[in-house]
């Protein structure tokens, strides 16, 4: 018999040492996969000769005056869930956000909101050209409607690529 009445794998091993072990190796396999490539350790080094220059548009829109005073150029943009340096802030235009309105007859139009502010931030950084897109590190940041989450250390915000420019 396979299992015996004491529930141990040919009278040797428990079922559930065996369950622990697998457990082990897929969070050290798991570990290994997450961590591999990331580049936490060359954070600091100099820029390797197949990284290209890149600039790139984020566009944040809906955002309050406080919000976007805390905006400098010079600062730093990250991306928090891969804790990546994504580049510099070199300029920031600021212009009315314009939402959609429902009139009382059904219909919408649109309309600049009096406290909101669409936001387009230039960042240069320095990216690698892959088969499907140009990388810094794990990030993407070719033009999309994805949104996603950005941060300078004194602000995150939700915005999406809107024009990318590689410096070749």
């Amino acid at each position: 018999m396979i299992i015996d009445k004491n529930g141990k794998l040919f009278g040797k091993i428990s079922i559930i040492d065996i369950a622990i072990i697998v457990l082990i190796l897929v969070l050290i396999a798991g570990t290994y996969v997450r961590f591999q490539g990331s580049g936490k350790a060359s954070a600091g080094a100099s820029v390797s000769a197949n990284l290209i220059p890149v600039t790139f548009k984020i566009e944040i829109k809906g955002v309050r005056e406080f919000s976007f005073n805390e905006l400098k150029e010079g600062d730093i943009v990250s991306d928090p869930e891969n804790e990546i340096v994504l580049g510099e802030i070199v300029s920031i235009e600021i212009n009315p956000f314009i939402e959609k309105v429902l009139r009382t007859n059904g219909e919408f139009s649109t309309a600049p909101h009096p406290d909101r502010r669409t936001v387009v931030i230039e960042v240069k950084g320095n990216a690698k050209q892959k088969k499907d897109g140009y990388y810094i590190e794990r990030t993407c940041i070719n033009a999309s409607e994805v949104q996603k989450l950005y941060n300078t250390g004194k602000l995150q915000f939700v915005g999406n690529i809107i024009e990318f420019t590689p410096e070749i």
